[in-house]
Order: C-alpha cells, then sequence, then structure tokens
C-alpha cells in the first residue's frame, strides 16, 4: 500500500508484483484539512483527525475486498518530514529512504506540534519553517490512515507517485 499525502488530496495505491490492483485520491490533504480546521490546540488536532477518518473511512472501506497490504509506504512531504523530526535534522533523499516510523512516535509528534504555537513549532528539529502550519493536518490525516488501515507502522520514501514508484 502507497500513500501520498498532498496538500490538496490524500492518494492510496495497493499494488501487487508490480501492478496495481486499487488506487482512488481522496480530497483530503494537509492545505485542505488546514481550510477546514486550523489546529491550534489539541481539541483541534482531535477535530482535524476526526474529519479525516470520516473522508477517508469509505476508501479503506473499498480495500476490505483485497488482501490486506504487507506494508503501508508513505510519500510526499508529511512523511518525509516526519522523518526529518525522527531524526531530528532537516533531511530528505535517501537520507529518509527505508526509515520506519511507529504510530506511536507519529502520535507523539501530532500531539507535540498540535499543542504549540505556530512560533514554537517552527523551532522544532527536522521541522521546516513553512511545512509548520500544515504539518500537524498531514499528520492527521495520516494518523488516521493508518488506524482505518491497521497499520502500526510505515516506511518512508522520498520518491514520489510520479516516479511511479509501486
Amino acid at each position: 500500500m502507497v500513500m501520498d499525502i498532498g496538500g490538496g488530496s490524500t492518494e492510496l495505491t495497493l499494488g501487487e508484483k508490480g501492478h496495481v490492483l486499487w488506487a482512488e485520491s481522496a480530497q483530503l490533504g494537509a492545505s485542505r484539512l488546514l481550510k477546514e480546521q486550523p489546529i491550534a490546540c489539541l481539541a483541534d488536532a482531535q477535530r482535524a483527525r476526526a474529519r479525516a477518518e470520516t473522508l477517508l473511512r469509505p476508501f479503506c472501506q473499498a480495500l476490505r475486498a483485497y488482501p490486506p497490504a504487507p506494508a503501508l509506504i508513505g510519500l510526499g512531504g508529511t512523511c518525509t518530514t516526519a522523518a526529518a523530526m525522527r531524526l531530528g535534522r532537516e533531511a530528505h533523499g535517501e537520507t529518509v529512504e527505508g526509515l520506519r516510523l511507529s504510530r506511536d512516535f507519529l502520535q507523539a509528534q501530532w500531539t507535540l506540534l498540535a499543542e504549540l504555537p505556530l512560533e514554537k513549532r517552527m523551532q522544532v528539529p527536522g521541522l521546516p519553517p513553512a511545512r509548520a502550519i500544515h504539518m500537524p493536518h498531514g499528520l492527521s490525516i495520516l494518523l488516521a490512515a493508518m488506524a482505518l488501515l491497521h497499520f502500526d507502522e510505515i516506511t518512508v520514501s522520498a520518491r514520489t507517485n510520479l516516479d511511479g514508484f509501486l
């Protein structure tokens, strides 16, 4: 399973042996969720995550028609930025490729960012200041999908859908 969280949409693709079995695009991205549900505290973040779960649920239910994927690969800025936060420094490309992130780690970062004012978020190691406003929203989407799809970790890839990663 490959998941790419963008600004306006989230793509989910299921494949096996180089063949796409299922692919959908949810009209839910970090920027879109920010406009709908700004996050200034943990209660806001919980509402954003609940909204993400509501919007992703039909896609995840459709996936029940297929055998469960053995792994979730996370593409895009939310996932690569979370990996950089795990490393505690700005990182991308091969530095983050293949890094595994647990749901517990992602949950802790989501909670931390939700509780920090924007000025303080901009100082979190590994989180580029330009991403500070969107990151809790991207994590809300990622955590909602992981819960609905029953994944306890993601494997980060710096590749994109344009690379034909699957």
